[in-house]
């Protein structure tokens, strides 16, 4: 994600590329010795913390960051309860036109493990 970041940065105005810092590390633990207007977390991303003392760090680490009137945009995935239950049914086949290409891409669940007590869902995902 970062290597496409820097791709699209080169694209921009000196000025715009400069205001611009791109950085890799753990999102319940960082300090990057100032604040911010805004924090955002794409992507689903705040799902990869797989425990709640994780996600209370990062929420923690996240809000030090943040001026005093700033705002946290957090993109969350907001299943189907049915899809979430042993037993359940299989989220069916999606299918998309690639916009660039024009091709059709299939995505199929192959295989799901559920943990509701965990609220854990590993899914094997097979594109086409």
């Amino acid at each position: 994600m970062l290597a496409i970041a820097h791709g699209k940065a080169a694209a921009h105005p000196a000025p715009v590329r400069d205001r611009l810092v791109l950085r890799q590390g753990d999102m319940a633990e960082f300090d990057l010795a100032r604040r911010f207007r805004l924090a955002l977390v794409p992507a689903r991303a705040f799902h990869h913390l797989l425990t709640p003392q994780a996600q209370r760090a990062a929420l923690g680490c996240i809000r030090r960051h943040l001026e005093p009137a700033g705002h946290l945009v957090i993109d969350l995935f907001d299943p189907k309860l049915e899809y979430c239950l042993p037993g359940g049914p299989v989220p069916p086949l999606r299918e998309v036109r690639d916009p660039a290409s024009g091709h059709l891409i299939r995505r199929r669940t192959t295989a799901r493990k559920l943990d509701p007590l965990r609220q854990l869902i590993t899914e094997t995902v097979r594109f086409e």
